[in-house]
This record gives structure tokens, sequence and C-alpha cells, in this order.
């Protein structure tokens, strides 16, 4: 499945683009925390498209997201009704050998494997990191926070050493990550 994040370029009413995960996480995190006639709507759009399902969430006005929300609640209403819809509970247990709950067998869409495996790889990274220099870690939360090039400045102004020494801990730290991942 492929889903596509839509928002306002600066604001309500402009244009739309396209924005990335991580800023769509941050954007669902800063809602959670806001009064209701603060927060920012979403649209969900989802469609087939050569045998794949495409989902797009654009980024709406407040009447524009009600009036949507309200057609689609109507039409969930009718489908309910008609019995094309029938809702059960995800802890029922279904058919298996070892009496799974429905929950235990749907497919989430996450590889859990793989977020596990990433995370102690990186937990043991880091590890590594802090064994081999004080400051490799910090230096590498701005490179995961795409920050590379602010941190020379930011982290030179932070210890007061100059920009330069920070550039040689990045050239450090670089070589340092290609050796770490290469002998893994």
């Amino acid at each position: 499945m492929k889903t596509t994040y839509l928002v306002f370029e600066n604001g309500i009413g402009s244009a739309l683009r396209v924005a990335s995960k991580d800023e769509w996480n941050r954007i669902l995190a800063a809602n959670r925390s806001l009064p209701r006639a603060e927060r920012r709507f979403f649209i969900q759009d989802c469609f087939e498209d050569c045998g794949m399902m495409d989902c797009l969430y654009i980024e709406a006005s407040r009447e524009d997201y009600d009036k949507w929300h309200a057609e689609n609640q109507r039409k969930y209403r009718q489908r309910t009704d008609c019995g094309e819809v029938e809702i059960i509970s995800l802890d029922v247990s279904v058919v298996t050998e070892d009496e799974s709950s429905m929950l235990d067998v749907m497919p989430d869409g996450i590889n859990w494997e793989e977020v596990i495996l990433d995370g102690l790889c990186m937990r043991e990274f880091r590890e590594s990191l802090s064994k081999w220099r004080p400051w490799a870690n910090e230096l590498l939360d701005y490179y995961l926070d795409g920050e590379k090039t602010a941190a020379a400045r930011l982290l030179a102004a932070k210890y007061g050493v100059s920009e330069q020494e920070i550039r040689r801990r990045k050239r450090l730290l670089e070589r340092y990550v290609k050796k770490y991942f290469y002998f893994s």
C-alpha cells in the first residue's frame, strides 16, 4: 500500500505539498495536544490503482473536513443498515490450532521483527559510539534529525570550540560509522 500525505504549504487555504512520513508524524503528535478549534484536519481517500491500494491524506479546512466526515458517517450507517458491514470484536476467537484472537492474526502492515532488530542494532551502535567518543551520540542525533549542516555552528557555540573542530569531529564520526557497519 502506498500512502501519500498532502499538507498546506503555508497555512490554511494555500497550495498543497507532499509531506514526509516524519513530518506527518510530527503534525499528528502536535494535533493531539491542541484543542479542536486549533487542530489541523485531514481527509482520507483510499483507492485501488493497478491492483495496489493507494491512500491519500489531504489537509483540509475544518468546514471541508466536517462535510467530508458527515458524508462518510452517512455512508457508513447506510452500509451497516443494509448488512454490508458486520462489526466483530477483535478479541473473538478465530479457528486456529492455538485459538488465537483476531487481533493476533490480523496483519497491521508493520514488520515487527525488522523494527525490533533495527532498534537493537541502533542501541548496540549507540553503546559503541559512547565508548568511542563522548560527543559522538549527540552529533549522531543531529545527523538523524537532518541537521548535519547546522551541527557545526550549534555545537561550536554550545561547547565553546571552533566550527572547524566540530567539522573534524563530523569527519571522524562518518569514518567510524562506515567502519562500524562495514565490519558488522
